[in-house]
């Protein structure tokens, strides 16, 4: 309708010279002009970190006009060998941050009230054995924006002759600092169907 558009310029300022692959983008702004992205990369950020598949995250004070340097969005990504993928973050607009992500056998959040300048350790949301079969995926995370935040995945469990596929939830007051033991939305035992890819919605009264 007449409004320029500007072109698509580059989120992460490393990605003229890094040597890894970014994949998952997610991104949530607080309505106050900070953006927070994240996703997940095998670079390693000039040799600081692993080759491994870690969560990345940039943040902007401007509306998303100019972004800060790429870094990852926790501390042990120097020295952990897990492939942490699929991340998503939110924000209550008041000041609080989520981030959660898999390392394909479980979910795990951490939290920011400066803006994505500094996280806390990692939570879990989900935790599993290292010999158990569960595997935890495609987690997303919302909040209502009064308190309550909600986190969703898949989860499958081959360690019966009949798998399970389901999509789960949990539930934290304390802006991820804790989550409640996880329940079901929807499962089927065996083969009768393969539930994935969950994307949760609120209308902050209350509904989701």
């Amino acid at each position: 309708f007449g409004v320029p558009i500007a072109p698509p310029m580059l989120l992460n300022s490393n990605a003229v010279d890094d040597s890894g692959n970014d994949y998952k983008p997610c991104v949530a702004g607080d309505g106050q002009g900070h953006w927070v992205a994240v996703w997940q990369s095998n670079d390693s950020l000039g040799g600081t970190i692993g080759t491994d598949y870690d969560i990345l995250v940039a943040r902007s004070a401007d509306g998303g006009n100019t972004w800060s340097a790429a870094a990852p969005l926790h501390a042990y990504a120097a020295t952990d060998a897990a492939w942490d993928r699929e991340p998503t973050v939110a924000t209550d607009g008041v000041g609080n941050w989520a981030a959660v992500w898999s390392d394909s056998k479980s979910i795990l959040c951490v939290r920011s009230t400066d803006h994505g300048a500094t996280w806390s350790s990692p939570a879990a949301v989900t935790i599993h054995s290292a010999t158990d079969r569960l595997s935890d995926r495609q987690a997303q995370v919302i909040t209502d924006r009064h308190g309550t935040w909600l986190a969703v995945w898949h989860r499958s469990d081959l360690s019966h002759f009949q798998p399970y596929r389901g999509i789960l939830t949990a539930r934290s007051m304390d802006a991820g600092a804790t989550w409640s033991d996880s329940i079901p939305v929807i499962s089927t035992p065996g083969y009768g169907g393969n539930y994935s890819q969950p994307f949760p919605a609120t209308d902050g009264l209350g509904t989701w």
